[in-house]
């Protein structure tokens, strides 16, 4: 599927394989949208939008954190490409956010496992709590398992 603004994988010096730079001036601004499903969304900023007269797109694969949610500010860098400036390196500024300030220590989290295959020997824990904190599921391993357990099997972690 095509989504706008998709500029692919970052290259030396700054440069995306198509070509555009990604500016070393942040920027402070506020999610307007994201759509989790499509992994897109826009950011909001004065000073980006006094730039380049408009929001600031932003795909999944630029987030810094766990995931952004509308209304929550972020801090940014902005990738300029042939097909337009786009948010990169963007950090949630909200409290909680980052993947390190998550409170988990020993904190007990219930699951789902899916998506497991013994031939690769991992696969990935469904668990609202989780999802939650840092917008995806968990990977696991299979040196976590003593016995074969097969997906859909409920895992305390």
């Amino acid at each position: 599927e095509h989504v706008p603004g998709d500029v692919g994988a970052m290259g030396p010096g700054g440069a995306d394989a198509s070509g555009g730079t990604t500016s070393e001036q942040t920027y402070t601004g506020v999610v307007k949208a994201f759509n989790e499903e499509k992994g897109w969304g826009h950011i909001t900023c004065d000073d980006t939008r006094t730039l380049f007269g408009r929001d600031m797109f932003v795909m999944r694969s630029a987030l810094r954190c766990g995931k952004v949610s509308a209304g929550d500010t972020v801090r940014f860098c902005v990738l300029n490409n042939p097909r337009g400036p786009q948010a990169t390196e963007v950090h949630s500024l909200m409290l909680g956010a980052t993947w390190q300030s998550q409170e988990t220590l020993g904190r007990a989290f219930l699951g789902t496992l899916k998506l497991f295959s013994e031939d690769k020997g991992w696969g990935f824990i469904d668990c609202p709590d989780t999802h939650r904190m840092f917008g995806k599921d968990m990977f696991v391993h299979k040196r976590e398992f003593t016995l074969p357990t097969p997906n859909g099997t409920r895992i305390q972690f």
